[in-house]
């Protein structure tokens, strides 16, 4: 019986957690999109972010809306902030800074302590870097994945370890506070099992008071007929 409590009480605790990151994903994914119009304007990519940031958006919400009472959406937030990197470095035509998007999205995951939404960003981050990366280095260089000729072996690989070592980091930092969560709800029911206990003990401490003092009339009323 308390195993499932337990059981319901974290249910009820990590809905909650969800909720309220999930509310400020929204804000920060808003955000995201409204930081693209602005670029759009100044470096003449509305378009982009429009079609870009807006169907990502929706296919978000959309995802979010039909399997909200699974972890699968979750993992689809890393793919989103990670498009949302690469419109930001097409936009900027290259600009590195915007790499650090991904860095910032995958802070913001943290709030869920789920370590495993990192994989997705990484993935993704490693795929567009690999790909857009190989195309600049081909001679492709409208794709403006950085304001170099290109990226050359060593560059690239000195970036993803820097990656790796940032979202190595977030998800241990995630992992963390689902332990500390769960310590929180461990420590909280054996507080309340030894409250339990003790209130259990001095009503049994109450009620043999009450059982020697009935004796103890009954014996007395019994002994004063007899006398």
């Amino acid at each position: 019986m308390e195993t499932d409590k337990r059981r319901d009480f974290k249910k009820v605790y990590y809905k909650k957690v969800k909720e309220r990151s999930d509310r400020m994903m929204n804000r920060a994914l808003m955000i995201y999109f409204v930081v693209g119009i602005v670029l759009g304007f100044k470096y003449d990519t509305v378009d982009i972010a429009l079609w870009v940031g807006g169907s990502t958006l929706v296919c978000y919400w959309f995802t979010k809306l039909f399997l909200y009472d699974t972890d699968t959406y979750q993992y689809l937030t890393g793919v989103v902030l990670g498009i949302f990197m690469a419109q930001f470095i097409f936009q900027m035509h290259g600009m590195f800074e915007m790499h650090f998007v991904a860095f910032i999205g995958s802070v913001l995951m943290i709030t869920y302590q789920n370590w495993k939404m990192q994989i997705s960003l990484y993935l993704f981050v490693f795929i567009h870097h690999t790909v857009f990366g190989y195309l600049q280095f081909s001679g492709f260089h409208d794709i403006y994945f950085t304001q170099q000729d290109y990226m050359d072996l060593n560059t690239f690989l000195i970036h993803m370890i820097f990656a790796t070592v940032i979202f190595s980091l977030s998800a241990v930092r995630a992992y963390n506070y689902r332990l500390m969560s769960d310590s929180f709800i461990n420590q909280s029911f054996e507080i309340g099992r030894l409250q339990a206990k003790e209130i259990e003990n001095s009503e049994l401490i109450k009620v043999n008071q009450e059982l020697d003092r009935f004796v103890y009339s009954v014996s007395h009323d019994l002994r004063a007929p007899l006398t």
